[in-house]
């Protein structure tokens, strides 16, 4: 295992997915969704990238189809990718921001924080707007029971929850850079 990236393999165990699922995200365009590096034809994955395919899996888990996965997954703010572990602090930490939530109304996605879906629903349902005309997925939730319960126990074993901060951060890029994660 080279420093800092995951196979195909690694990234399918890490999700619980077989690992057809993950190259069927690469294979097919609609996903828009590619490993960050690697000369293999499924490349190499960073650690971002197994939130990105864990988020793809989620929206297929919900019943939609590649090219709206693929235009939710787009719509994450760079941000949210490179800074992954700020979303996962709301799941467990009362003080902590209002959660990330992915939302599509009006046939556009968006990240909001809670309350802005709150008001977005609200005014839909005022406005005569049947349930399925908004779809809302808590990022917070999603990436932080992704980390705690998939890829945590993957790397290091044990599953017991913490909060994410900046410092565990770096010892598991420390850890890996080192080679002392689960390959």
């Amino acid at each position: 295992m080279r420093s800092g990236t995951y196979s195909a393999q690694q990234v399918a165990d890490m999700l619980g997915v077989d690992l057809w699922r993950v190259k069927n995200f690469i294979l097919v365009k609609s996903y828009g969704l590619r490993p960050t590096g690697g000369k293999s034809k499924f490349g190499r994955f960073a650690f971002a990238d197994i939130f990105k395919f864990g988020l793809a899996n989620a929206l297929v888990k919900a019943g939609l189809e590649a090219q709206e996965v693929g235009s939710a997954v787009k719509a994450v703010p760079q941000n949210v990718w490179s800074g992954w572990a700020a979303p996962t602090y709301a799941a467990g930490d009362p003080d902590s921001p209002s959660p990330f939530v992915l939302l599509r109304h009006d046939g556009r996605w968006a990240v909001r924080n809670a309350q802005e879906v709150s008001h977005t629903v609200e005014r839909a349902l005022a406005c005569g707007a049947g349930p399925d005309s908004v779809f809302a997925l808590n990022l917070s939730t999603l990436f932080h029971d992704l980390f705690w319960y998939r890829i945590k126990p993957y790397l290091y074993g044990g599953s017991k929850p913490e909060l994410l901060t900046a410092e565990t951060i770096r010892h598991h890029e420390e850890l890996n850079a080192e080679g002392k994660i689960r390959p």
